[in-house]
């Protein structure tokens, strides 16, 4: 960088830095910015201690632009510049591909999870505008979930927002999506009128959008299952599992495999208990 004079600034090709960042679409405060951090220092400074640019200076402005888009710092951008390899080059640019590649499976992975979540809701909507109570005969295709068990104590806030669960996935580096389910062994444990004050051991599992090791993994087959909604406080939930109980008595079928409680609306959407909405979910066979 150089200082001149006016004189000699009227006579050469150089624009002032007004000039400079409204050419460019940037305001002067950046270009002092960059200025600062020896990005882009301007090709001299007049007596008037003005910064003054050469249009081969700030055509560098589209450049640093273009790199900030693809997810650049200003520090890297610098590297850049002054690197005179290729291998170098190409190095960083596949540093950031990769950085790109992480990002879109989180991305990815954060819609997914919405668009579920968004099906609850819709489900719930349904559920609650007709509160059904009806027992119907479903086939479900076997599935894969990622399972932790659990010591329920009947505290259904502290199943469903599970902090030991949430802990789990974390250290299993999975995420998970769909609604929280608990799988309890015994299905004439939970038909008892008391059911939800007892204590008893039950598997947390949910959808995993990422590979499970086999010994956190719960397989469920493929079948028949009586399923029944619930809606309202949890605590009530023994009333579902007595409708299935008794529709499988009266239709010939026997239970095959404990029973799901499958939460679709619950503490992690809304703390209206009015708005709680499960799924009763009894494996069956005849």
């Amino acid at each position: 960088m150089t200082h001149v004079s006016d004189d000699e600034l009227h006579n050469g090709q150089l624009l002032g830095i007004g000039e400079a960042s409204q050419l460019c679409g940037i305001t002067s405060r950046t270009l002092r910015h960059y200025d600062k951090l020896n990005l882009l220092q301007p090709d001299c400074i007049g007596d008037n201690k003005y910064r003054y640019y050469s249009l081969e200076t700030i055509l560098r402005i589209p450049i640093i632009n273009y790199l900030k888009m693809m997810g650049f710092s200003l520090d890297e951008v610098s590297e850049l510049f002054e690197t005179q390899s290729f291998d170098k080059i190409k190095g960083m640019l596949g540093t950031h591909a990769d950085a790109c590649t992480r990002e879109m499976t989180r991305l990815e992975e954060c819609r997914h999870t919405i668009r579920d979540w968004m099906g609850l809701i819709d489900e719930a909507n349904f559920v609650l505008s007709v509160k059904p109570k009806d027992v119907s005969l479903k086939y479900f295709s076997g599935q894969e979930f990622l399972a932790m068990p659990y010591h329920f104590w009947g505290n259904y806030v502290d199943a469903i927002i599970n902090l030991d669960f949430t802990s789990f996935v974390e250290e299993h580096d999975n995420v998970i999506t769909g609604p929280v389910i608990l799988h309890h062994s015994s299905f004439d444990a939970c038909c008892e009128p008391d059911h939800a004050q007892k204590h008893s051991e039950v598997t947390v599992v949910q959808h995993a959008l990422r590979p499970i090791a086999e010994e956190n993994r719960m397989t469920v087959k493929s079948g028949m299952y009586l399923s029944t909604y619930h809606t309202g406080p949890f605590e009530n939930i023994g009333e579902a599992h007595r409708r299935v109980r008794d529709h499988a008595l009266a239709n010939g079928f026997k239970p095959a495999d404990g029973v799901f409680e499958r939460f679709v609306t619950d503490y992690w959407t809304t703390y209206n208990q009015d708005l709680f909405v499960a799924e009763v979910l009894l494996p069956v066979e005849r």
